[in-house]
């Protein structure tokens, strides 16, 4: 049979009552030796048999309870109360506990019978001197671990900083080298491997950079060795052409005169325009590099810089009428005005010069929350080479096939898509087709 133990490793009083009167409700002498025999079991107190009048039932020469007549006995089966006592018990590590309490519980039955418990002192089995070393193995036990994990912890970590540490300094010693590819390995979720990813995506954007203005370098230094040979052509082409005046000036019929004089206004207004859009191109700079730029409202900016080139080419004796279609005016973003009027102007002074009757400009939304300009003709569209090429400077001097027609420098789309680059845009040159037939140019700028 196995008790239950109270905190202080005996069986609570009115436990022991209760187990007394089941044993043997009739004899509970019987009932007391019986339980003093599972003694070898679980720890028990010192029980003794008290009759109504305090009087020693069980056992012979057990110690009667002095002050009998002065305690006020419990009345009722199972009431107990505690008498003070100073014997002093220890807990399972030699510690000592409070002084313990003996107690008085009335059984059930008649006569009136109490039972006496008295706890004995609870000292520690084997040796009492010898005791107060467990806690101290206890304590030591204690320690020994607590260092055991902590180091074996600090090891842990130490030797995962450790390969981050090396893998860290592989990664910066290839992107020294030029390897702007190296990035880390990130096989952690961790605090570390955020850190990683953060430093990949750092190690991303400086590798679009450097390519992106690489890219850019490269297409300067081609674009100004370009126009560096064609600087030659035109002022050639003006020094022929007033020697010639100025030689042969008499030999030469009004009309010649006045055709020669025609060649030479069109190469200075060829040599203005490169020059023009040579300044503009070297003045392009990276928005990233640049400080925050106001709210522009987009819509306003092409509707007024369509007007302004309608109007020019209504001076010009050409009535081509302008359609619009603003979807939304208050489309707006923040970007140099400047960068965003060229663009415009560039674009419909191409779709203008080409244009029979009409030029069309719309604005709309996409579903990825960007603004789509869209700017159509109804000229003769683009030819493949000029589609193949849109956007890089393919072919140098060209003469317009229409009457009065100007010199081409090659730079309009070099310019319109550097500038959509540099806005962060797509620029997307087509034609209008109808059964495979070309009923004139359109031009989709899509701006972020």
């Amino acid at each position: 049979m196995k008790a239950i133990v109270s905190d202080k490793g005996l069986p609570p009083p009115l436990f022991i009552a209760r187990v007394i009167d089941k044993i043997n409700p009739q004899n509970k002498i019987e009932s007391l030796k019986e339980f003093s025999s599972w003694r070898d079991d679980f720890p028990t107190p010192d029980l003794i048999l008290l009759n109504e009048n305090g009087r020693v039932i069980y056992p012979e020469g057990g110690q009667e309870i002095s002050n009998w007549n002065s305690l006020i006995k419990p009345n009722r089966p199972y009431e107990f109360i505690f008498i003070s006592s100073n014997s002093r018990a220890f807990t399972p590590f030699g510690f000592p506990r409070p002084p313990i309490s003996e107690a008085l519980v009335k059984l059930q039955g008649t006569p009136e019978q109490y039972l006496f418990i008295r706890a004995p002192e609870m000292r520690p089995p084997g040796n009492r001197g010898g005791f107060a070393f467990f806690p101290l193995v206890v304590l030591g036990s204690l320690l020994l671990s607590l260092l055991l994990g902590v180091g074996t912890t600090m090891a842990i970590i130490n030797l995962g900083v450790k390969k981050g540490v090396v893998q860290a300094d592989n990664v910066i010693s290839e992107l020294h080298r030029g390897n702007l590819k190296a990035r880390f390995t990130i096989n952690r979720r961790d605090e570390f491997g955020k850190a990683m990813m953060r430093f990949n995506t750092m190690a991303d954007e400086i590798e679009k950079l450097f390519l992106s203005l690489k890219a850019v370098d490269q297409a300067r230094t081609r674009l100004l060795q370009e126009l560096a040979h064609d600087l030659r052509t035109p002022i050639a082409s003006l020094k022929n052409l007033m020697e010639s005046l100025n030689t042969k000036r008499q030999s030469f019929t009004i009309e010649i005169q006045n055709e020669m004089t025609e060649l030479a206004l069109k190469e200075i207004n060829y040599f203005e325009r490169l020059v023009e859009d040579l300044l503009f191109l070297s003045q392009i700079k990276e928005p990233s590099l640049q400080v925050q730029y106001p709210l522009v409202n987009i819509s306003n900016v092409l509707l007024d810089t369509a007007d302004d080139v309608c109007m020019r080419y209504q001076h010009q004796d050409r009535i081509i009428e302008l359609k619009q279609r603003l979807e939304n005016r208050s489309l707006e973003m923040h970007t140099d005005i400047h960068l965003i009027t060229r663009l415009f102007r560039n674009t419909l002074e191409n779709s203008f010069s080409f244009a029979n009757l009409w030029v069309s400009i719309s604005t709309r939304v996409t579903e990825e929350d960007k603004i789509a300009i869209l700017i159509e003709d109804d000229g003769p569209g683009f030819s493949k080479d000029a589609l193949a090429t849109f956007g890089t400077r393919k072919v140098t001097r060209k003469l317009e096939n229409k009457p009065n027609g100007r010199l081409s420098v090659g730079l309009g789309s070099v310019v319109m898509k550097t500038i959509v680059d540099t806005l962060g845009g797509e620029l997307r040159a087509s034609n209008r087709l109808l059964d495979g037939k070309v009923l004139g140019a359109k031009i989709e700028i899509i701006l972020p």
